[in-house]
């Protein structure tokens, strides 16, 4: 099971992939019509935000911006395993 949260700075979290190493690889959907869709990582000790936010205009780019952050999340502190996806 994961601590990921369902907001983040006030925005629904519309997927995310859970990593044995703490980390969460998250997008966030806005209400900005300009940069919708936020790919980011998160953690515990950020509590309500995000770092390394990847902003795209549509979903079709924030699912490729998500696949090159999952896998560099994963890849954080040597061999790791998803514990859980939501999407």
């Amino acid at each position: 099971m994961s601590n990921a949260p369902t907001k983040l700075n006030g925005y629904p979290v519309i997927k995310y992939t859970a990593h044995s190493n703490g980390y969460v690889t998250v997008m966030v959907e806005r209400d900005d019509d300009h940069m919708r869709y936020v790919v980011a990582s998160w953690y515990p000790e950020l509590k309500r935000g995000w770092i390394w936010g990847h902003y795209s205009a549509t979903l079709e780019e924030a699912y490729q911006d998500y696949s090159e952050v999952e896998k560099r999340n994963r890849g954080r502190g040597g061999n790791d395993t998803k514990v859980a996806v939501w999407e």
